[in-house]
């Protein structure tokens, strides 16, 4: 049979310093990207998108509100163009999960501001599941 066809480009929308990995011989392409997330060791914070010839799936499991997201890249952007997005789920509510702690310090998006963007949202494409376990408030 014919080779299966070459995944799409990543979405135009996601800016990103790095290279689209494309391993060999596979139908699938990953592209990281640069998320809003303060940089305690200097490293930085990606998120990821897969893309297969017939499908993209978002997966940002670790980033700063989705206030600090730029155009291009914003939340709803990055809806709009993928089918799935995985997305970081921290802490439902910060505030009562961490009491005594500067919660400014910890700046995940809380579960319910996502779902507030989200439900707010009237283009969207992208199926949305909420990820990352929270192992700080233990």
């Amino acid at each position: 049979p014919p080779p299966p066809p070459p995944p799409p480009p990543p979405p135009p929308l996601l800016p990103s310093a790095y290279a689209a990995v494309k391993p060999n011989g596979a139908s699938l392409s990953v592209l990281p990207f640069d998320v809003p997330h303060r940089d305690e060791n200097g490293s930085g914070t990606v998120g990821f998108v897969v893309a297969t010839a017939a499908r993209q799936l978002a997966y940002v499991p670790d980033t700063d509100s989705w206030h600090q997201w730029r155009p291009p890249l914003t939340l709803a952007a990055l809806l709009a163009c993928v089918d799935w997005a995985l997305l970081d789920a921290t802490f439902f509510d910060a505030a009562t999960e961490l009491p005594g702690r500067d919660v400014s310090a910890i700046p995940h998006p809380p579960v319910t501001d996502t779902l507030a963007a989200v439900a707010a949202m009237r283009e969207r494409r992208a199926e949305v599941l909420l990820t990352h376990l929270n192992h700080t408030n233990a």
